[in-house]
């Protein structure tokens, strides 16, 4: 999985807020359990597979599923962020922290929507500025950014493609229990000590993803109905397309 930076959030927010700035703000993990032999569930086969055909199946059993949770931490140049993301088709609600600063991510249908924290705006834009419009805008929810590649482009870390996706070569690791789950390891050469372990009974689904210097991601919730991911009430929405130019 390519690690999602809370910079480049960062970047897309300062961009899409140039036009409010200046019409609108003038003012412990489980210990592995060892499946039990006599009721354990048959093997799905992707053991005998190869890493790039392990993925694929199981970016496909996660479409299907539609739903799931994906929580822990990300590192990314140094930067540890804390993720919480809910995928249900194609909804998406996600949130980042990085120290104080944090930004949530919000896409329901086509609409996305994305809100920061004023220390994420002093992040952004500088102390005076960041604080003025953090002010105005850390309650609220931004959108009508859709023409921004850098702001949409964010969006891709609720996608199956983007969860599941390796910086270089996929490799096969180590088979082993995983929270009580058989499970085998893929490696990524472009991100190296990150171990992606996906199951190996049942559907082949993700279960957890180990990364040097956290405590990694969890998979959770798979296939189980999410009806949280909701659009925000309309007063607390700023459409970038209704700012006066």
């Amino acid at each position: 999985m390519r690690h999602f930076s809370i910079k480049a959030a960062s970047g897309a927010m300062a961009v899409a807020l140039a036009a409010v700035t200046l019409a609108g703000c003038q003012g412990d993990p489980a210990e592995p359990a060892s499946p039990a032999v006599s009721s354990a569930p048959a093997s799905n086969g992707i053991a005998a597979l190869s890493a790039d055909e392990i993925l694929t199946r199981a970016r496909a059993a996660l479409t299907a599923a539609k739903s799931f949770r994906v929580k822990g931490e990300m590192v990314d140049s140094g930067e540890t962020s804390q993720v919480d993301f809910k995928i249900n088709g194609a909804d998406f609600a996600g949130t980042m922290l990085m120290g104080p600063i944090k930004v949530e991510l919000l896409a329901v249908g086509e609409d996305k929507y994305m809100r920061g924290n004023e220390q994420f705006f002093t992040s952004t834009m500088g102390e005076q500025q960041g604080k003025a419009v953090g002010q105005v805008l850390s309650s609220r929810w931004v959108s009508g950014a859709d023409g921004d590649q850098t702001f949409t482009a964010l969006f891709s870390v609720g996608t199956v493609d983007e969860i599941l996706s390796v910086s270089g070569t996929a490799a096969k690791g180590e088979e082993k229990v995983i929270d009580g789950v058989p499970a085998i390891g893929l490696t990524d050469s472009g991100s190296p000590g990150t171990i992606l372990y996906i199951a190996t009974i049942g559907e082949p689904y993700p279960v957890r993803m180990d990364i040097p210097d956290s405590v990694g991601l969890v998979y959770s919730g798979i296939g189980e109905p999410i009806t949280d991911i909701q659009p925000p009430a309309a007063g607390s929405v700023v459409d970038l397309n209704n700012v006066p130019k």
